[in-house]
């Protein structure tokens, strides 16, 4: 007699989550070690980029550039990766109150 493979049919997703121990199980506290992460990330491009344009723009402008640019770039990661918000709504509105 042949084998009957049997499928499962379940719309349901299997069960694929990780269970956390200690603080970790917190959501919080995995967004605020990222929030952190995206903190240090922009703090060493911001003094990178202003290494970089103080030879050519002189100290004023060189912190100006480095500040817009890394306020920019911390508002994007902190909306993917601490927020996870992926889509354009309400892009420019986040970046303008960051």
């Amino acid at each position: 007699m042949p084998a009957i493979e049997t499928r499962q049919t379940s719309l349901s997703r299997p069960n694929t989550s990780k269970r956390r121990k200690g603080v970790l199980r917190y959501p919080v506290v995995r967004q605020l070690i990222r929030f952190t992460g995206v903190g240090i990330i922009c703090t060493v491009t911001s003094l990178a980029l202003y290494a970089l344009f103080r030879p050519w723009l002189g100290p004023q402008p060189a912190n100006a550039a480095a500040l817009i640019i890394t306020s920019l770039m911390n508002t994007a990661l902190n909306r993917r990766l601490t927020f996870k918000i992926s889509g354009n709504r309400k892009r420019t509105r986040d970046h303008l109150n960051g």
